[in-house]
């Protein structure tokens, strides 16, 4: 892929986390739109994953709010955006599943509780971030032992 890109979890001051795709050049970025609220679950990226896959003629188009509208066909995808000053421009289809793919896989890693440091909502009442003062020992001697 030309582009590049990176997947976040922004944490606010209330404990609110939010994924997030950032995409460079700049010209780029407004694609992260598009995951922001439907797509920013790996069961409603699977699907997407799963519907670009399956295209022959027909189009999936995906919109960001006020932001910007991808229409995503076999071979290309357009993007275009609902302000004066976007210049449209078009990206393989390829390469926009690609994408998806790698944000599914974020987004997994990110739910089962795998980023470190990072403990998502659906796991609060399995997961625990605590300071090693707190932790006996004998923790540590045995997780040696199975290295």
């Amino acid at each position: 892929m030309w582009w590049l890109r990176s997947f976040s979890i922004q944490i606010v001051k209330n404990g609110e986390q939010y994924p997030s795709i950032h995409i460079s050049p700049e010209k780029y970025d407004v694609i992260k739109y598009v995951f922001r609220r439907k797509y920013c679950h790996s069961e409603t990226v699977i699907e997407l994953i799963q519907k670009i896959k399956c295209l022959t003629n027909d189009t999936i188009k995906l919109e960001a709010e006020d932001k910007c509208e991808l229409k995503i066909k076999p071979d290309i995808t357009y993007v275009s955006g609902f302000f004066d000053d976007f210049e449209p421009f078009e990206v393989p289809t390829s390469e926009i599943l690609t994408l998806v793919e790698e944000w599914y896989e974020f987004l997994k890693e990110y739910e089962e509780g795998k980023i470190p440091g990072i403990i998502p909502k659906n796991k609060e009442g399995e997961l625990f971030i605590v300071p090693k003062e707190y932790i006996k020992d004998e923790f540590w001697q045995a997780g040696k032992s199975n290295i």
